[in-house]
């Protein structure tokens, strides 16, 4: 349920975000809110299975592909990737306070371009020049820890209306992620 409940508000606020987008004078530089929401699933893995949440992962990874207009399949694997190596990275970290968030998604950005360049290479797609797309790359992950700390809210928002106990929706609220 959870799950289910963290893709249908990626759905939502991806929608309303790319819209309101549209009427800023950015063109290439966007804030990857599927990237946060799979960042989000990697922290909190521990409170799921990790399977689980790389198969979030991958539908939102998908959702994404199919919002952006990018090749399908391309955002389901480089996003299921990073959900791995997020779990990886925060089986002992604990991702609170706005600062941190942001670093952390700078970081998680930085990563996930690094991945989708693998898996364009990998399958022999075309990629762009190097300085070009390292300049993108960072400005994209700036954009990406602006928009993180608020989108990590909601996703805590959300967990703590579905969670069991007491405890638990404290512990949510007060940011303890895992």
């Amino acid at each position: 349920m959870r799950v289910l409940a963290q893709t249908v508000a990626y759905f939502v606020v991806a929608v309303i975000l790319g819209a309101l987008w549209r009427i800023t004078p950015f063109e290439v530089i966007a804030p990857d809110v599927a990237l946060i929401f799979v960042l989000y699933f990697g922290v909190t893995a521990a409170r799921a299975t990790l399977p689980e949440a790389t198969l979030a992962a991958i539908v939102i990874g998908y959702l994404h592909d199919v919002l952006a207009g990018s090749p399908r399949g391309e955002g389901a694997i480089v996003l299921g990737a990073v959900c791995i190596l997020c779990r990886l990275a925060t089986a002992r970290l604990l991702v609170r306070g706005r600062l941190f968030i942001a670093g952390f998604a700078f970081v998680g950005s930085l990563a996930d371009a690094l991945v989708t360049v693998f898996v364009r290479v990998t399958f022999d797609a075309p990629v762009g020049r190097f300085f070009p797309e390292l300049i993108t790359a960072v400005e994209a992950a700036a954009v990406t820890a602006i928009f993180a700390p608020p989108i990590l809210r909601l996703c805590r928002w959300s967990d703590a209306k579905l969670a069991r106990t007491q405890r638990e929706r404290e512990a949510l609220r007060e940011g303890y992620l895992g």
